[in-house]
């Protein structure tokens, strides 16, 4: 091992898994709401549709009575005004045309906003597509005859809406799976990564200085679970087998009936002293490293807090203002 690969892991280690936790938390929930806005849409534009099938439905039934009663279709009174009403009752529906039976166009009231469909517009000839305009189309019969038909455009594309409601809700459920995924992620690189590594550090610095009276605690399911384990197994041999010297040396000095022999062997204990620092008796384990105590927690929790109340206020306030808010 080099002392390079042994360095205390940066501040910054937690920047790397950003894009893990991107892939991870932020893509499945941007696809999820994708698919919900798009059923949103889908089941607005199906209202719509039926919104405007009422319309159409309404408006022929009316042509159908008056056509009953001998009046021409393509004479009769007030449509301007019977059509405008009709339009104003949902403003989905940009276009109301009646046509006669040959698809010549006899009335036509259009979206003052879309000056494009003030044209006069014959549906043979009108790309709808190219306006954004969806077509329905309903028929006016004169008994067993289709006299003409009634034709309604309204837009191609149907915002649901609650679609800024549904941007709020994601947003709020996405800061509370970020802020809780982002703590979780903190605390097992904490446990896995941060804390082995800096015990790791410590021992290889007691290395350094030929102290080999202190081992790493045990570390159980972590990455570097393997290397402390090899390096604890290094420290308590050198400890065993100069300890066990030490001591042996030491009974000599002390305990052996010849002056002579115990003066020879004190020059060797205090050799076996100056090589490092054991421990005859018991290793002690290192105190686990401080890993900064977590303390981004409070922030994370203070999120979770505060996207709930923004979640809550955004109930009362406009949704561009309560998106904001929760951003």
């Amino acid at each position: 091992m080099t002392r390079a690969a042994m360095q205390p892991p940066r501040p910054g280690v937690l920047r790397r898994f950003i894009p893990l936790m991107a892939v991870v938390v932020v893509v499945p929930w941007l696809a999820t709401l994708a698919a919900a806005l798009i059923a949103a849409a889908g089941l607005a534009d199906r209202g719509t549709a039926s919104r405007a099938e009422i319309v159409g439905t309404a408006i022929a039934h009316d042509l159908e009575k008056a056509l009953a009663l001998g009046l021409p279709l393509d004479r009769m009174a007030g449509m301007d005004d019977y059509l405008g009403e009709a339009a104003g009752v949902f403003p989905e529906i940009r276009l109301i045309l009646v046509v006669d039976g040959a698809g010549r166009p006899l009335f036509q009231k259009s979206d003052a906003a879309r000056p494009d469909l003030s044209v006069r517009l014959v549906p043979a000839q009108t790309d709808w597509a190219a306006l954004g305009l969806v077509l329905q189309r309903f028929p006016i019969r004169q008994g067993a005859v289709t006299a003409g038909e009634v034709l309604l455009g309204r837009n191609a594309v149907a915002q649901p809406a609650n679609a800024p409601r549904i941007l709020i809700d994601f947003a709020v459920a996405l800061s509370i799976a970020l802020a809780l995924g982002g703590l979780a992620l903190r605390t097992m690189l904490n446990a896995q990564v941060t804390a082995p590594l800096r015990l790791a550090a410590a021992l290889e610095a007691n290395l350094a200085r030929s102290a080999y009276d202190r081992i790493a605690p045990p570390v159980e399911q972590s990455l570097i679970g393997g290397l402390l384990a090899e390096m604890n197994r290094v420290v308590t041999g050198v400890n065993d087998r100069f300890a066990r010297l030490r001591s042996y040396l030491a009974e000599v000095r002390d305990l052996s009936f010849n002056k002579d022999a115990a003066m020879q062997v004190a020059p060797l204990i205090e050799r076996i002293e100056r090589l490092g620092r054991f421990s005859p008796d018991r290793l002690t384990a290192l105190a686990p490293p401080d890993a900064g105590s977590l303390p981004y927690a409070a922030a994370f929790c203070a999120g979770v807090v505060a996207a709930i109340a923004a979640a809550v206020a955004a109930r009362h306030l406009p949704p561009g203002v309560a998106l904001a808010g929760v951003t």
